[in-house]
């Protein structure tokens, strides 16, 4: 499962979960960070659609505030999150099942199988540890895209947005007891964890729709959520 605030980055870490041979994407869970919540979901069905999967894979929408405090957005950064794409959203529902309890349920059917990517505050996982404290044993392993080791942030000085934006989550998930495998933001800001202009350009020139939808903006970002994913389905490349 991924649980993400669909934007830039996030995007390409589900097309890594939508296309990777490795990966088995059970569902996609919708979480309050990045921009705006119903924006995130038009994000989430872009990349499914880009990906040519489509209605392949449930979304599920989550908690649209952290768990405490008033929610706070990353759009000066991200814009709408999908660099101006749109697509026909006809047919795009959202499963009716809340996603905490989509997370809870699909751990107990698969009790120790279930890798959960979160790549976005961690709201929806921390509601599912308090609704039902035992949600941690059923969840194989939690990799997680927050947090800085150098002290150095990108919403302060010294924080990373993620733990930032819903801090209470962040301290109830990592005294629950889960297998946690943690990506920090700091390590993937260096200048050689970005694509290259020639390597953007030989992905457009594949000319596929996948390619077409890359964004020029992409030769300045940064591909922390990517990396979260990436080391669920391919553990070793990004050891």
């Amino acid at each position: 499962m991924i649980d993400t605030d669909t934007a830039q980055d996030d995007c390409i870490a589900l097309l890594v979960g939508l296309l990777d041979p490795q990966a088995d994407l059970r569902a996609v869970t919708m979480v309050a960070g990045n921009v705006d919540f119903g924006q995130q979901v038009r994000n989430a069905y872009l990349t499914c659609n880009v990906a040519g999967r489509l209605g392949d894979v449930p979304v599920h929408l989550g908690c649209r505030r952290p768990m405490v405090r008033p929610w706070e957005s990353a759009e000066n950064v991200h814009g709408d999150g999908a660099g101006g794409l749109t697509m026909d959203m006809t047919g795009c529902d959202p499963e009716p099942e809340h996603a905490v309890d989509a997370l809870i349920r699909l751990a107990a059917e698969n009790p120790g199988e279930l890798a959960i990517v979160a790549i976005g505050p961690l709201t929806n996982i921390a509601t599912a540890v308090v609704k039902v404290p035992d949600f941690a044993r059923n969840v194989k392993i939690l990799y997680v895209m927050g947090g800085s080791n150098n002290a150095r942030g990108n919403i302060t000085a010294a924080t990373e947005f993620n733990f930032y934006v819903d801090p209470e989550a962040a301290k109830t998930v990592f005294a629950a007891g889960f297998e946690i495998t943690v990506v920090p933001w700091a390590p993937l800001t260096l200048d050689q964890a970005v694509f290259a202009q020639p390597e953007l350009d030989e992905i457009a020139a594949l000319g596929t729709p996948l390619s077409r939808s890359s964004s020029p903006e992409s030769a300045r970002q940064r591909w922390p959520s990517t990396a979260a994913s990436e080391s669920t389905a391919q553990p070793t490349r990004t050891r």
